[in-house]
């Protein structure tokens, strides 16, 4: 699942804590990366759960705060975070 509008600094284990505190099973690595490639940027994140259902439990904790932020849950997510990119890409 992805994860958006984390608070800038937020760290792996604050989003493996937060679905542990509420008795959900993340399996496999929780990745982070800025979503803009400004300073102090939102995070965003994909996680990996034990289970379909226990991906749909997850949901509930849309809107929650963690950190100073509240974070938006994505069930719609296909597997791949965008990262920040130029608009105008160039080949050296």
């Amino acid at each position: 699942m992805r994860i958006s509008e984390l608070a800038p600094g937020t760290h792996k284990v604050d989003v493996r804590d937060l679905f542990a505190r509420n008795r959900l099973a993340v399996i496999g690595d929780t990745s982070l990366c800025p979503c803009k490639t400004t300073e102090n940027a939102p995070l965003v994140g994909t996680v990996t759960f034990s289970s379909p259902s226990e991906a749909k439990k997850a949901l509930n904790l849309n809107g929650q705060t963690l950190g100073r932020s509240s974070i938006h849950i994505e069930r719609e997510f296909m597997g791949f975070t965008i990262l920040a990119a130029p608009k105008e890409p160039s080949v050296e």
